[in-house]
């Protein structure tokens, strides 16, 4: 794999006032990556000693791929700064990728903020509070893109085995000679203070974003000769907003010793308005093993699937029967078509399958030449899969709910008695809190580093991953299958995050 970066700027002072200056940038930037592969394999070495593939006796289908992508972009700025209290900027930046469709225009995307230093104006500084030390006030607008996969955009064909062993092509991906990149356009809100002697710190900011031609992928009509392929298009609209806190404090600040605390959270939604706009297009169901949904309404990635409010236990059989489901308009109707197991409920939301609230609080210790320091961090506000405890239950039969049916309610054992269609009990909320690090540092005296030729010496030992507190019945609800991103919602055969232990030595000259 091959990177390469080409980057041009030029910037431009001026001292257009003793209280006004400007500066103002122009740049060019260009950049290209490729990626080959070749690979080759074979089994079964006909005698010990031998190594190369040539030798094995069964060999594999040796394959190769090359794929290559560029994006040219240019951009201007142009800040002020007015009595170095009030900061202005604008700027525009257009761009274009080899990943576009040939039909599709530049990319513009434009920006503009504004920063005041309201502490430093001598009106307004005579009108704060005694305890408000400093406060800067800020907005910005702004516009970002998420560039199409590569090759999405192109009509492609593959080669195939044709009549009496020849070679011939046939239709592959449909492409998209429009395709553009994904638009956010942006606004954002906030302000920094400094409280009792800057003793106390608060950092606020309110966004709202708005998600312009997103890329989704659709089935191609059989007549255009391509009907087993899918084609990605622009379209949909998804509106985010959210508000994060920072608040940081010396609690306590003496020469020897001393105490700071830090405290962040995060809160984020947001809703599709619309998918392509067409009539009734409103839900793109993505059929991966979690089921996850893209619904106008709901947030992307929401979960959605059948849930079964009540079922019929029969406790000679030790059998759950006739599921009764979620009609999804606050009634009831049966989960299956009569006498058969096909589920004609309707799919209704589970929840999301993304954090809406994220935080962390952390605290730093100082002693003389030691220093701890502690975090804690946790989200909340989205559940998981917990596939495990399914494939337990609903293949094997060997969780407590297929072994001791009677001890549970009959909706819970009409899902664990399913094959797996359905499986709305194993949607588990999956909030959590961690001890995510503790370390301990010792700066050692000049006089220990000079021992050891160095100007200075430090020594560190952390751990990381302690504890977890949560309600989640799987493993970790930070694991995800495969890391693949249509498995976020799904825990299975992962790895929980490990704990680690880290002793460091630092030695600067």
């Amino acid at each position: 794999t091959t990177y390469n970066t080409y980057d041009y700027s030029g910037q431009v002072h001026f001292n257009v006032r003793p209280n006004l200056v400007s500066k103002s940038s122009v740049g060019v930037q260009y950049f290209t990556n490729a990626s080959t592969t070749l690979s080759a394999s074979g089994t079964h070495f006909p005698t010990p000693g031998l190594s190369t593939i040539s030798a094995t006796g069964t060999k594999g289908t040796p394959s190769s791929s090359l794929t290559a992508n560029n994006t040219l972009g240019f951009y201007g700025q142009e800040e002020v700064a007015m009595s170095d209290r009030l900061f202005v900027t604008g700027a525009v930046r257009v761009d274009n990728n080899s990943a576009f469709g040939s039909k599709a225009n530049w990319a513009t995307y434009p920006k503009a903020s504004l920063s005041w230093v309201a502490s430093e104006e001598p009106k307004v500084k005579s009108a704060l509070p005694k305890f408000v030390d400093d406060l800067r006030l800020r907005a910005a607008y702004g516009g970002s893109g998420q560039q199409p996969g590569v090759n999405t955009a192109l009509r492609t064909l593959s080669p195939v085995a044709g009549p009496n062993g020849a070679t011939v092509l046939t239709p592959s991906t449909f492409g998209n000679l429009n395709l553009k990149p994904e638009r956010v356009l942006g606004t954002e809100l906030g302000f920094e203070a400094g409280l009792f002697k800057d003793r106390i710190g608060i950092d606020l900011t309110l966004y709202s974003d708005v998600s312009h031609d997103a890329i989704l992928s659709r089935s191609v009509a059989p007549s255009t000769g391509f009907g087993a392929s899918s084609q990605f298009v622009n379209a949909g609209e998804i509106d985010k907003h959210g508000i994060e806190v920072a608040l940081k404090g010396q609690v306590i600040n003496r020469r020897d010793y001393g105490w700071e605390m830090q405290f962040n959270i995060a809160a984020h939604g947001s809703t599709i308005k619309k998918l392509s706009g067409a009539p009734g297009d409103t839900v793109i169901d993505l059929g991966t093993a979690p089921p996850l949904q893209h619904r106008v309404g709901y947030s992307p990635f929401d979960l959605f699937t059948y849930r079964i409010v009540s079922a019929t236990y029969d406790p000679t059989t030790k059998k759950a029967t006739n599921p009764i489901c979620d009609n999804g308009m606050g009634g009831t109707m049966a989960c299956f078509a009569p006498g058969t197991t096909n589920v004609v409920a309707p799919k209704v939301y589970m929840g999301h399958s993304l954090p809406t609230t994220e935080g962390s609080w952390t605290n730093t210790f100082r002693y003389s030449r030691f220093r701890l320091f502690v975090m804690v961090d946790f989200q909340d506000g989205f559940s998981k899969l917990d596939n495990n405890l399914r494939i337990n239950c609903q293949l094997n039969g060997d969780c407590p709910m297929t072994v001791f049916p009677q001890n549970y309610a009959p909706n819970v054992v009409a899902v664990v008695q399913n094959s797996g269609t359905l499986r709305d009990f194993f949607i588990k909320p999956a909030s959590f809190t961690k001890l995510r690090e503790i370390s301990l540092s010792y700066d050692a005296p000049s006089t220990a580093a000079r021992r050891l030729g160095a100007k200075s010496l430090g020594v560190t030992a952390s751990a990381r991953n302690l504890a977890m507190l949560t309600h989640y019945t799987g493993l970790d609800p930070e694991t995800n299958y495969g890391g693949q991103t249509g498995s976020i919602a799904l825990d299975q055969s992962e790895y929980p995050q490990l704990a680690s232990f880290v002793f460091s030595v630092r030695l600067s000259y």
